[in-house]
Order: structure tokens, then sequence, then C-alpha cells
């Protein structure tokens, strides 16, 4: 007979976290509009409200130039969130998220072969794809890599590490037998920056957006059953590497998709997760919207503060979720290493 999966029940702060995350997402949003100072033009004109004919510079501003970053922006944080999350639960380890595992890296070679050498005027979709692929090709070697009778934890990241590593290197000798114009923008993209976003593209990557958010929240309920052992999860009838599989390709299209658009953006799949099991507990029907929210504010503000705070000169956002997310990885693996110390020590 199966057992019955464990009950979901949302923790009484889920709304007014949920609330005040879409205020704080709503208001960043604003305030990359108008560049990141009160501007009543932008948003008066936003709301129908600008006088007639008062408006052509301020649309040209808002809808062609801050207008698709910021949509981009909200977009790769939500989709990054949520590949964070999937890859948390899949893998069964706090400390995952797409960069650890290689599949930013993969991504980002597969985009950087084929711009700097084999399709250098390849764009759009066809240049997502490769991502795509790319992406999801290093999660196989990751995965493979990482079999022995089953996967664990260790093995996963730790494949994970190489492969990335591995990745990054062959990224750097393309490089260097490219056009040195073209290596600039190549490594302006590789750090994360959002400046060179379209219309499109903005586009693009809210449709992905909206599917990964989607699927990530139709299947809570596996994922909260991932984090059962292994006996529970197959006395519950789920079966475990089919599932754990369709997962994971769905957290590595979101990675590689983000990736191919936005550039390396490290962190914000560590540390958005984190933030909504801290706000609201560890049941994923609670925690997938507000991870999904926190992302998207975390990276369109790490995109404003890139914006502005050297101001004329701008950094990549990328640069800034590392300077922000890096410190925040090595507490949480201190923390967990003297979490595993402190259990090895009570059964001594």
């Amino acid at each position: 007979m199966r057992a019955k999966a464990p009950k979901s029940t949302l923790s009484h702060r889920f709304w007014p976290v949920v609330i005040i995350a879409l205020l704080a997402s709503i208001m960043v949003f604003f305030a990359s509009l108008s560049g990141g100072r009160p501007d009543w033009q932008v948003l008066a004109h936003l709301l129908g409200f600008a006088p007639a004919g008062a408006g052509d510079t301020t649309n040209e501003l808002v809808l062609l130039l801050r207008g698709p970053r910021t949509v981009a922006a909200l977009a790769i944080g939500a989709m990054l969130a949520a590949s964070g999350l999937i890859l948390q639960a899949v893998v069964r380890n706090p400390l995952a998220e797409p960069g650890l595992l290689g599949i930013n890296a993969g991504a980002a070679l597969s985009t950087v072969s084929i711009s700097l050498g084999a399709l250098p005027f390849a764009a759009g979709l066809p240049l997502t794809l490769a991502a795509c692929i790319g992406g999801m090709l290093v999660a196989i070697i990751v995965y493979l890599v990482s079999w022995k009778s089953g996967t664990n934890t260790g093995r996963l990241i730790l494949a994970g590490v190489g492969v990335g590593a591995l990745c990054s290197g062959l990224i750097s000798l393309i490089t260097l037998f490219a056009e040195p114009q073209a290596v600039q923008r190549a490594l302006a993209w590789l750090s994360g920056s959002l400046g060179g976003v379209t219309v499109a593209q903005a586009q693009l990557l809210m449709v992905f957006a909206l599917m990964g958010c989607a699927a990530l929240f139709l299947s809570h309920r596996q994922l909260d059953v991932l984090n059962l052992d292994r006996t529970s999860i197959v006395g519950l009838g789920l079966p475990f590497e089919t599932t754990r599989l369709a997962l994971l390709a769905v957290a590595v299209i979101l990675a590689s998709v983000a990736t191919a658009i936005g550039g390396i953006i490290a962190f914000v799949g560590l540390i958005a997760p984190h933030a909504a099991r801290l706000l609201v507990g560890h049941q994923h029907r609670a925690a997938a919207p507000v991870a999904v929210l926190v992302g998207a504010a975390l990276c369109a503000f790490a995109d404003l503060a890139a914006r502005t705070v050297i101001a004329p000169a701008q950094l990549p956002a990328g640069i800034v979720t590392s300077l922000l997310g890096a410190p925040y990885f090595l507490f949480l693996m201190i923390r967990s290493t003297s979490g595993s110390a402190a259990q090895r020590s009570a059964h001594v």
C-alpha cells in the first residue's frame, strides 16, 4: 500500500511575505525605469498621464533602453531562482546552484564558441538554443561522471565543479584566438552585463520565465517528496530517477536561457531559495513563489546598482551579484561544515 504524500501547509507568514516581496519587485522595477532617482515623468508616462507630445524622449528612453533591460533583469532573476530551487531539491544540497554544477559555464562555452568562431553572426533564438544545448550537454556529462550505481550529492557537485572549470578554461582558450573587439564584447557579456538587451530578447526571456515558473509551481509536491529518503520516495510511488531527470532538465533550460542573454550572473540561484526558505519554511508550495519574487528583485536591484553606483560608468550586474553572493556562499559552506562536524562528534 502506498503511503500518503507529505501534506503541504502554508506558513502564517506566507501572504505577508509574498506581498512585501511583490511590492519590493515593483519598487525596483520603477526605480530601474527611472534610472535610480525619482522621475515622475516616467511614472506618468507609464500610467498614461503624460501630456500629449511631451513624451517622445521618455518613450524612447523607457521603452527601448531601460524597459527591455529591466524586464530582462526581472525575468533572469526569476529564472535563476527557480533553477536554483529545483537543483537544491534534486541534488539535495543547499549549496547547489546552476553555477556550481557547471551549467552556466556550459551554456557560456556554447555561446562563445558560436559567436566567436563557428557562426559569428548568429543571434536571437538560434544562439539561445545553442546555449540550452551546451548547458544540457554539461548536465548530462556531470550526471554520467557522477553515476556509480546511482548518484549522490557529493559526486554531483564535484563533477559539476570540475566540468565547469574545464568549460571556463576552454572559453579562455577560444578568446585568445578571436578578434579583439569581439573578445571585448564577449568578456562584457560573460561578466553578466544587461546593457545590450533588446525588446525581442526581453520578450523571449519573459516567455521562458513564465513557462519555468509554471513548471516550478506545478511540481512543488514532487520537490517536497525528493527531500525524503529514497525508501520513502519509492514507497510513495514516485519514479526517483525519472523525476530527477525531468526536473533537472527544467532547471538546466532556465539557467541556460538566462545565461545566453544575460551572461554569467552568479549566486542569484543560491541566495533567493535560501531567503525564501528562511522566510516561509521548506514547503515548496510556499517557497517557490517567494524565491521567484526575491530572485527577480535581487537581479533587478543588482542591475540598477551596477548602472548607478559609479555612474556614468557602468558595472556588469554579474559583478554585483558575485560581491553579494560570495560571502553568503562561504558562510553557508562554513555552517554546513560545522554542522557535519558536530553530528560526527555526537555519534562518537
